[in-house]
């Protein structure tokens, strides 16, 4: 599913502006959308305040990066209709370059099947999820897994989502670092953790990484066969922003130009671990 956004309005002025000010902006923006995307907005299902718009845009509005500095809530008509479950079948993202929201399974998703996003970090835990949920959405989740009463459970869930958050940041912090065969290793376990949990990364940003990083320990074969998967997995992700996709292209055109018979020098620190001891 791609989406453009209904109303797109800057954190900062979101922050800064009068709220009365910000209140008669908001309704004249919204007076001059097309009729049909106007009613949309106010069909929306809405908090009980007394400022009408305040009301849609709090439970209804997403937060996105339209720029490295610059954060905005977002109002997209057909996404506001997603509803929340802690173990989601479907993903999210921005793109800054076209503006569109576009939503993609996490896995095959049945005839039938309610589409579902989370909308927690994954990493975060589940008590602290349905903290967030009541005070931030203002509901309670009713997923399977926030019913459970099987402590044990929600606790394994709970160690590996922060494992999957801890994985992320380490194999990204260890390549900047130049310690790319712990890099690799930790991207193999990221890889199984997030799909016991049911939630794995987005396979074609996963496949350029470990593309890169197999390049970088001299293993070229791996590194083609990485980077094929990741051109294929962002092909076949279709996305209105080909900002992914050309670059993986490029990637494999890089190393299709190696010869078969290029042997790579290992690059980077052997081991980030003996350097600790």
């Amino acid at each position: 599913m791609v989406e453009y956004p209904a109303l797109l309005l800057g954190v900062s002025f979101l922050q800064d502006a009068k709220a009365h000010h910000r209140r008669r902006l908001v309704k004249r923006g919204v007076e001059q959308l097309p009729g049909e995307t106007r009613r949309g907005v106010y069909e929306l299902h809405r908090k009980k305040g007394d400022y009408v718009l305040d009301d849609i845009l709090a439970p209804n509005a997403v937060s996105v990066q339209v720029t490295e500095e610059e954060a905005a809530m977002g109002l997209f008509l057909e996404f506001s209709r997603i509803n929340h479950d802690c173990q989601p079948n479907a993903l999210y993202r921005f793109s800054p370059k076209t503006l569109a929201l576009e939503v993609f399974p996490y896995r095959t998703i049945q005839p039938g099947e309610e589409i579902t996003v989370s909308y927690t970090p994954i990493s975060m835990p589940h008590n602290q999820r349905r903290e967030y949920l009541r005070q931030v959405w203002g509901f309670d989740c009713s997923c399977s897994l926030c019913h459970s009463t099987d402590e044990a459970a929600i606790s394994d869930s709970d160690h590996r989502r922060e494992r999957v958050g801890e994985l992320k940041q380490s194999v990204l912090q260890a390549s900047s670092q130049q310690y790319f065969e712990n890099a690799l290793v930790m991207a193999q376990e990221w890889l199984e953790v997030g799909e016991r949990e049911g939630v794995p990364p987005l396979l074609a940003e996963y496949y350029d990484i470990v593309a890169r990083l197999s390049f970088d320990v001299g293993d070229l074969q791996d590194a083609r066969r990485y980077a094929l998967l990741a051109f294929d997995a962002w092909t076949k992700f279709g996305s209105v922003d080909d900002t992914d996709l050309e670059a993986a292209r490029e990637y494999l055109r890089e190393l299709n130009r190696l010869g078969r018979g290029v042997k790579l020098e290992r690059q980077g620190v052997a081991n980030m671990f003996k350097d600790a001891e």
